[in-house]
């Protein structure tokens, strides 16, 4: 759920679910790259000063925790796995980019204007 400093973005179609060490995320602020290329893994990604970057893969929050696969995480990146900004600032510019380790290639992005 986003709020005025807490922000999602849901990942909501993946070509190929490859593992998740396949990946690296960055951050950019306001056409400033402040994070990054981090491996996507579930957890902190970053701090960049009050911003916390984190990731989530389904099934992290299901009981007991994680449970294991099918239903809890299987370490590739899919549907409604999910990126969070914690601490963001009002008329901010904030985008988070995915891309292909072996190359640097962006493979999907997003942008929350808060």
């Amino acid at each position: 759920m986003n709020t005025s400093t807490i922000w999602t973005a849901r990942i909501t179609s993946v070509t190929n679910n490859e593992s998740l060490d396949r990946y690296k995320a960055r951050l950019v602020v306001n056409d400033t790259l402040v994070a990054g290329p981090v491996t996507i893994e579930p957890g902190l990604l970053a701090t960049v000063g009050e911003v916390m970057f984190d990731f989530f893969e389904t099934g992290v929050s299901c009981s007991p925790t994680p449970c294991p696969p099918p239903d809890g995480p299987d370490g590739l990146l899919g549907v409604d796995d999910y990126f969070r900004l914690s601490n963001t600032s009002p008329s901010t510019s904030y985008t988070i980019e995915v891309v292909w380790a072996a190359n640097g290639e962006t493979v999907g992005t997003i942008t929350i204007q808060t």
